[in-house]
């Protein structure tokens, strides 16, 4: 609904984030859209991005509880969830953006 969602600290930054991942070929693979909430846009995003094979990247999306495994990737758009995720996994951000996205991978 805004211009450019991802110049905010919200859900709709996800989705903005994602696309520019793609557009800058970033995402091969598996990764982890890190939510803290039932979130329908969340998995909104993920269903549409999951639904073309052809993109070469599945999205799933978990909570910033989960501790994932060594080499794990995470997509976060929201600061305080990206701040819980870093207590339990140790991280490298890869890759940020303006409007707090990140994309990390587990250490």
């Amino acid at each position: 609904m805004r211009p450019d969602p991802a110049d905010y600290n919200s859900p709709e930054a996800y989705g903005q984030f994602v696309k520019h991942l793609i557009k800058n070929n970033q995402l091969k693979g598996y990764y982890n859209i890190v939510s803290l909430y039932y979130r329908p846009n969340i998995l909104f995003y993920t269903k549409v991005f999951n639904k073309d094979e052809t993109n070469g990247f599945t999205l799933n999306p978990i909570s910033p509880d989960h501790q994932l495994s060594p080499k794990s990737k995470a997509i976060i758009c929201m600061q305080g969830e990206y701040e819980r995720f870093k207590m339990k996994n140790e991280i490298k951000t890869v890759m940020s953006s303006k409007g707090n996205c990140y994309l990390v991978l587990v250490k």
